[in-house]
């Protein structure tokens, strides 16, 4: 399909911004499906369907205050943490995919009863800042591991399920909880990626998510969810008590 222009390169233009060395949350997502849709639909239903995702994929970054870097097709590239950084935009990529699937997994048409979404997230260390291309084409320039990570869990994972590198689920701690997938082999890296599903808000506030990422560094090992939520071990212990 060919490629939408961003409705944000304003932005790029405008800017002013000059490349540098950044810590940026990057996340992939596409339409499940889209290429058996495109051959069975007229052009004019597939653009409706296709605007609708995109509408939802938009609201969901936007609202954690991502930034729509490229559109592609069906998908969507953005980015957590460029131009505007916050601590915590691990967090606000991982909140913006759980926002995204639901809008998505809410949209029905007479010629698609159900909509179904991928995505792949992955933080690292990246030069943003480059500005390529022509007219509305143009972009800023990502060069790093993330956006490949990014890119590659988004093309394995299964409908409505968002898949985290270990990058990303080191830095979110406790906040959500999470379905260990093991190493999976990944396109154009040399052995097993540790890769995580993202399943759910875990109800830990934010102070004793950022406990379990210090004691995560200083003891090198990522536990498992459910030793992060307080209201898990409690519930544990008055079940070993009774």
């Amino acid at each position: 399909m060919s490629q939408v222009p961003s409705l944000e390169q304003p932005l790029a233009e405008a800017s002013g911004i000059k490349p540098e060395r950044r810590n940026i949350t990057v996340l992939f997502c596409d339409m499940v499906g889209s290429s058996a849709l495109s051959a069975r639909l007229d052009p004019e239903d597939l653009r409706e369907i296709l605007r609708a995702f995109q509408t939802c994929c938009e609201n969901a970054v936007h609202s954690f205050d991502g930034y729509i870097a490229r559109y592609m097709g069906d998908g969507i590239l953005a980015y957590f943490g460029f131009p505007a950084a916050h601590e915590d935009d691990a967090e606000r990529a991982v909140q913006a995919a759980f926002e995204a699937v639901k809008a998505v997994s809410g949209l029905s048409f007479p010629e698609a009863k159900s909509i179904q979404i991928r995505i792949g997230i992955a933080t690292g260390l990246v030069v943003v800042g480059d500005l390529i291309g022509q007219g509305l084409s143009r972009e800023f320039a990502l060069v790093g591991e993330a956006p490949n990570l990014a890119a590659r869990l988004q093309q394995i994972a299964k409908p409505n399920q968002i898949l985290v590198a270990p990058s990303t689920r080191r830095l979110v701690g406790g906040l959500f909880e999470f379905a260990d997938l093991g190493g999976q082999e990944i396109k154009g890296h040399s052995g097993p990626v540790h890769v995580w599903s993202a399943l759910r808000s875990s109800g830990v506030s934010r102070f004793e998510a950022r406990q379990s990422v210090r004691l995560r560094h200083s003891s090198g090992v990522i536990p498992s969810s459910r030793s992060f939520n307080p209201l898990l071990r409690r519930r544990n212990r008055q079940t070993d008590n009774s």
